[in-house]
């Protein structure tokens, strides 16, 4: 899609009513991992844990992507978290 096709595209925190939409997405993106997806509860404890960390870009009012996140506290993992 060029952008003269994109239409209307908005950026948004995730909001735990995008959570059916989020999981078709998941198991469309990744079909080869049938079960692999986030469950809601999980979901559910991103937004309120970190709910800044988990972001949606729309297309058309439709999910395109979604970042999901977490904080960490780098004293507790004494230096031993890696990306």
């Amino acid at each position: 899609m060029d952008n003269s096709q994109a239409g209307n595209i908005t950026l948004s925190y995730l909001k735990i009513s995008d959570y059916k939409e989020l999981k078709a997405a998941m198991i469309d993106s990744y079909r080869s991992m049938a079960e692999t997806y986030w469950r809601e509860n999980q979901i559910e404890t991103l937004l309120d844990k970190f709910p800044d960390g988990q972001v949606v870009i729309r297309v058309n009012s439709q999910l395109a992507v979604c970042a999901l996140s977490t904080a960490v506290n780098e004293v507790i993992l004494e230096g031993e978290h890696t990306c």
